[in-house]
């Protein structure tokens, strides 16, 4: 298998778990509270990477300044940003909910030619614009845009993830690898939510499958998760 194949399949990959996330978040939110919910899911994550990273044998941060920058990693690309996404995905459609998420490579760029004078050439700009078009074109040609708070969520959410996106780019020219990155930052961020949800594990426990969905009475769940404490 070439490089080029290689770049085109996790390209793939990558394109088909991140359009699978919207509308299982959807379905899953349904039964889960939005902090709990990036918990359980940060955590399971945190654990998978690593193992990856033990059989793998990576570094660890060199020093107190990089532990804080993959740290901060963390909380603007998984930990702050679960919650936005999941409190954004509460009130908007999966549709709505990717266009406004797709916004984040166009902000991405923007800041990084300003930051790291990346600058994009005109056919840069009309490529970016394009995407988003088309993103647009594509999820909501029979769909139907739902304007409310959940808006201001996700445009939180994006503007999280250009955070990290830059931030990442720092790292990696600090000489850390992708995996490494990924895996401290996940580890940090299981940890954020977990001090902000400790009992998000405890969840589980009161959801149920209803007509093939997940479901539960959320006001059932707090007010147990309340009594707890």
């Amino acid at each position: 298998m070439t490089d080029a194949t290689k770049m085109h399949l996790f390209a793939g990959s990558t394109i088909l778990l991140w359009s699978t996330a919207f509308p299982v978040t959807k379905i899953v939110g349904g039964a889960i509270p939005p902090t709990e919910l990036g918990a359980i899911r940060c955590v399971a994550a945190a654990v998978f990477l690593g193992v990856i990273g033990a059989v793998r044998h990576i570094r660890l941060p060199q020093g107190v300044r990089d532990c804080g920058l993959l740290a901060l990693a963390g909380a603007l690309g998984f930990g702050f940003y679960m919650i936005m996404f999941n409190t954004g995905m509460e009130t908007l459609t999966s549709a709505t909910s990717s266009l406004v998420i797709a916004t984040t490579p166009i902000m991405t760029a923007l800041a990084a030619s300003y930051l790291y004078n990346e600058r994009l050439s005109r056919a840069g700009y009309l490529t970016i614009a394009s995407a988003f078009i088309g993103v647009m074109i594509l999820l909501l040609w029979n769909g139907i845009l739902s304007i409310n708070v959940g808006v201001i969520w996700m445009l939180g959410a994006a503007v999280l993830f250009c955070g990290y996106n830059l931030l990442n780019r720092k790292l990696q020219a600090m000489g850390y690898s992708s995996i490494e990155i990924m895996t401290y930052a996940m580890i940090s961020a299981a940890i954020i939510l977990m001090i902000a949800a400790p009992r998000s594990f405890g969840v589980l426990k009161t959801a149920g499958i209803r007509n093939g969905l997940l479901a539960v009475d959320r006001k059932s769940t707090r007010s147990e998760l309340q009594s707890r404490i």
